[in-house]
């Protein structure tokens, strides 16, 4: 079965422990993160546990983030749109 979850995070920086214990307990294929409310996006973090990650962020609110245990492509172009593998 392939899992599929979304989360509105209302700011990275603030729930990145929850989500980080939450991934390591659900383990989904893939998360929907938004509302990331940051410019700053912890790819390394989600990396480490077995995630590429794609973000578009934005200062103080809005940003959303694409997490992946499979591999993914960015085709969006722009300077705050990062992909991480």
């Amino acid at each position: 079965m392939f899992k599929i979850a979304s989360w509105n995070l209302n700011s990275v920086r603030s729930r990145l422990t929850h989500v980080t214990k939450w991934l390591k307990v659900r383990q989904p294929d893939v998360l929907l993160l938004q509302e990331l409310k940051g410019t700053e996006f912890p790819f390394e973090v989600f990396k480490s546990l077995g995630y590429e990650s794609v973000a578009v962020t934005q200062k103080a609110y809005n940003g959303v983030a694409i997490l992946s245990r499979h591999p993914m492509e960015n085709n969006c172009e722009g300077s705050r749109r990062r992909r991480f593998r």
